[in-house]
């Protein structure tokens, strides 16, 4: 696939699958820059230091259509149980045309970005994140709700703890807000 260049920023980005996990860049919210994924490890390590505290580490990937690609947005957040958390997420674009008329494969790659990202994290960290599904429960009766068990199935079936809506706001809340 082609590189897609980032309007306005001259960043230059590629489809996840196509950047090592390594490399990718990882921003934090409301900061100019960004850190590799070597140090949002390094990050995620420090919180197995901290035994005042109880973490919970969650990855989430959420989508939206901006002309012609998708926007990936990746989030790795560690939740200070009652006290707030801290994340970092990352972009991936995809062409809309990999997706026309297949919003389920687009769910189903948010699912696999996800997975891919908490087995490289798993790997680097010996931690195993739950990974949060922007998906709404069976019989919810939204655009997911028929296949939303499938979804989670996928995270469970690597290995992972799974959340849907409403219970899994890094993808619905967080990952949102960047993919827009």
């Amino acid at each position: 696939m082609p590189k897609t260049k980032k309007k306005g920023t001259g960043v230059i980005t590629v489809p996840v699958g196509q950047v090592e996990f390594s490399q990718r860049k990882w921003f934090k919210p409301d900061e100019p820059g960004f850190l590799l994924t070597p140090e949002v490890i390094t990050w995620i390590n420090k919180s197995k230091l901290d035994k005042e505290n109880e973490y919970e580490l969650v990855v989430g990937t959420d989508s939206h259509r901006h002309n012609q690609v998708f926007r990936f947005v990746t989030v790795i957040a560690l939740v200070k149980l009652g006290k707030g958390g801290m994340y970092y997420y990352a972009l991936s674009y995809e062409p809309s045309a990999q997706f026309k008329g297949n919003n389920k494969g687009r769910m189903f790659h948010e699912v696999a970005v996800s997975v891919e990202t908490a087995q490289a994290v798993l790997d680097a960290t010996g931690l195993a994140p739950i990974i949060d599904i922007d998906a709404s429960p069976s019989g919810a009766g939204q655009f997911t709700s028929p296949f939303s068990d499938q979804l989670a199935g996928y995270a469970v079936a690597s290995g992972f703890e799974a959340r849907k809506k409403p219970l899994s706001p890094i993808s619905s809340c967080v990952a949102d807000r960047h993919s827009k």
